[in-house]
């Protein structure tokens, strides 16, 4: 009996591998329903380039402050995870950083420049970091969502005036694109990974194993 124990606990431990421990597989809808929404604002934010005689910092901040409130919530759906830190962290540093735009339009653009040089360093080697740590399903997209932050970044902190505001467009919506897909690849994965179930048979002592796929 101790030895069909000790199987059936090998066979658990193969089935499920440490990136599936983070999210259960109930979670897929949510992670890919957030991708979309993040890939839309991102859209959004890239199409703010066509305002070329309106102040586009605006629109963007709110968008900023948007995309921080819905990560922020999928992290709290999400809070009994390994991976609530992984939304929650760009989540609430959005937030703050679209509120400082919206209420100082008037700052310059070098100011802005370090300020967002900043927010995407922190959150592109926190994504980094997490991405390699974690290790979740579809790990190498937000490795690759990370990278890309952080090359924007260091671009910002070049300070080129000469970029413009549309740079800011460009770099706020090709990261919460990047963001997105890497979000929807994600569930994806979680979708594609059922969960095991084990059950005992009374008469034999033998162990079935019972794979159900929850949509």
């Amino acid at each position: 009996m101790d030895g069909i124990a000790s199987k059936v606990n090998s066979d658990k431990r193969s089935a499920s591998t440490p990136s599936d421990l983070p999210y259960q597989q109930s979670e897929w809808s949510w992670c890919a329903k957030l991708g979309v929404v993040l890939v839309i604002f991102g859209i959004l934010a890239i199409s703010l380039i066509a305002l070329r005689n309106v102040d586009s910092v605006a629109y963007l901040s709110w968008l900023i402050v948007l995309s921080g409130v819905v990560e922020a919530v999928h992290a709290f759906h999400v809070r009994e995870s390994a991976g609530f830190f992984f939304h929650l962290v760009p989540g609430i540093a959005g937030v703050p950083l679209g509120l400082l735009v919206a209420t100082h339009p008037d700052a310059g653009l070098v100011t802005w420049m370090l300020v967002f040089a900043s927010f995407f360093t922190i959150v592109g080697l926190f994504r980094l970091v997490a991405a390699f740590r974690l290790k979740l399903p579809a790990w190498p997209w937000g490795v690759l969502d990370s990278v890309v932050t952080l090359v924007l970044g260091c671009i910002f902190w070049t300070a080129w005036t000469w970029l413009g505001t549309w740079f800011f467009d460009i770099a706020v919506g090709v990261s919460l694109i990047l963001r997105g897909v890497s979000s929807v690849m994600f569930g994806l994965a979680l979708h594609r990974r059922a969960p095991v179930r084990t059950q005992f048979s009374p008469s034999s002592n033998t162990a079935k194993t019972r794979i159900s796929a929850r949509a």
